[in-house]
């Protein structure tokens, strides 16, 4: 089984990446499975991952182009596409659709966000890519009865499938504490791609009133501004201000930068409680930081987005207002007054998850991509490849503003196709046609069958045997004819006057 994913992917600094990533590498584990990237860049770069064979700028209308021929014209048997309206170019991200009309592969596509009144233009976006997918998958429960609802998912095609996390490393706790100093000290922490939709702001205003009576309370805010947004390190900036503003610079540390997966274990190995203070937002989403402490045993207090009200149900963690300060200080004095009752509910959510683990993820792909690969999922007809080459030459006449430079290295069609060992693709079966272009094909030969049989072919056929034979025997005469000997002239016809 050989498998191609587009996403973003490392080195560029993406939540969906490294989900993408850990998800690939243990489908890579399973046997006779290869897993293909085609990572989704803003500008091509050099140094790219082993498991990186194309990379598709964005807003290149041709990278699109070569992206489906290299899905159509290699043995890939499933395609599965992470979306989000960014990461795709066009109106509204529509060039993925454009893509879906090209490929011939049954695809998978995962929708990591939905909005819950989406713009007019981008609905039917949604819509073409549900339509033209083999099946689709959301992060969320609530995501995919919206993909039912609201943009006509057929339910035996629609799933939820979680995002996976790592375990955590207990018995190394105590040392990571010791080496983070904080050995004696109630951690909480938040972490990911900063921006002002975290509502970070709101945790600090919060600890003053917190450190009131517990004085050992520590707040890591830990990452970076999100590289593809406009407001850069503002963000960032504006929480050092409130820091010096609120005097808790004793009480709260950032650790600034993007951090690795190992990193991430260790910091929340280390720390007690997890805070999630999002703002409301006008999507369905899965928070992938949510999803780590959530697996890693850690207590969540949380903002009340649909995917805290999933995860945190049955007591397995709280939800405040949005943007409550007071109520993010009473839950968290709460919490640190009482370590059984905060532990007690690091268990249950650690329960609740567990699995979520990054095996347990990718073997829910697994099933999913072999239904995929067994069906014929789309109506194919005797004119189906009449019809794409018809759609090629429209894209072309219609273009995209940019000329193809064949001079130019990053214009030209390279394909780096990695080795894989033990590839058996000259003997791989025959794929199995779908059943209306099998009904096709017989028709024609019925078709081709009745003219054989019939008494006008057949003697239409003996006249033009008789002239083609003539012909040759007179070509032959005249250039057997010995020297000197002219050839008999052609009579030739007159013209009649106008």
């Amino acid at each position: 089984m050989r498998i191609f994913m587009m996403t973003t992917y490392p080195p560029r600094k993406c939540g969906i990446g490294e989900y993408a990533k850990n998800t690939a590498a243990e489908l890579a584990r399973i046997e006779h499975t290869d897993v293909w990237i085609g990572s989704l860049v803003n500008e091509t770069v050099e140094e790219v991952l082993p498991e990186v064979v194309i990379q598709i700028r964005q807003d290149r209308f041709d990278d699109y182009e070569k992206v489906s021929r290299l899905i159509n014209w290699t043995a890939i048997d499933v395609v599965i596409i992470q979306h989000e309206f960014s990461f795709y170019g066009g109106n509204n991200g529509n060039w993925v659709v454009d893509l879906l009309d090209r490929i011939k592969k049954p695809v998978i596509t995962v929708f990591h966000s939905l909005d819950y009144f989406p713009l007019p233009s981008r609905a039917p976006v949604i819509r073409e890519i549900v339509r033209k997918s083999a099946f689709v998958v959301s992060t969320t429960q609530k995501g995919k009865w919206m993909l039912q609802q609201d943009y006509g998912a057929a339910e035996a095609r629609t799933l939820h499938i979680p995002l996976g996390a790592p375990d955590a490393l207990p018995q190394e706790r105590a040392l990571f504490r010791k080496q983070l100093n904080v050995a004696n000290r109630t951690v909480a922490m938040t972490f990911g791609l900063l921006n002002p939709y975290k509502g970070i702001e709101l945790v600090l205003e919060a600890i003053p009133e917190v450190v009131e009576k517990h004085p050992d309370f520590m707040y890591w805010i830990v990452g970076s501004t999100h590289p593809d947004h406009a407001y850069g390190d503002s963000y960032y900036n504006k929480l050092v201000d409130l820091i010096d503003q609120y005097g808790i610079h004793n009480h709260v540390r950032l650790i600034s930068g993007y951090q690795s997966e190992q990193d991430l274990i260790r910091l929340l190995t280390a720390s007690d409680i997890y805070i999630n203070p999002y703002w409301k937002i006008n999507a369905v989403f899965a928070s992938a930081t949510m999803t780590y402490a959530a697996r890693m045993g850690k207590t969540i207090i949380s903002s009340p987005i649909d995917y805290s009200l999933e995860l945190l149900s049955d007591g397995a963690g709280m939800i405040f207002p949005y943007g409550d300060v007071g109520a993010i200080a009473r839950q968290l004095k709460m919490l640190l007054a009482d370590q059984k009752e905060r532990e007690a509910m690091g268990a249950k959510l650690k329960r609740k998850t567990s699995e979520y683990g990054w095996n347990d993820v990718a073997a829910a792909y697994w099933r999913v991509i072999e239904r995929a690969d067994d069906q014929s999922w789309r109506e194919t007809d005797e004119n189906e490849f009449e019809r794409e080459r018809e759609h090629e030459r429209e894209h072309e006449q219609r273009g995209n503003g940019h000329e193809l430079d064949t001079d130019n290295e990053t214009d030209r069609v390279t394909l780096p196709i990695p080795p894989v060992p033990g590839d058996e693709k000259k003997n791989r079966p025959r794929a199995q046609l779908p059943a209306s272009l099998q009904t096709a094909r017989k028709r024609k030969k019925r078709n081709a069958a009745k003219k054989k049989k019939s008494p006008r072919s057949r003697q239409s056929r003996k006249i033009h045997s008789r002239y083609k034979t003539a012909r040759l025997d007179t070509i032959v005469t005249f250039a057997a004819k010995p020297a000197g000997v002219k050839a008999p002239k052609r009579k030739r016809r007159r013209r009649r006057a106008a």
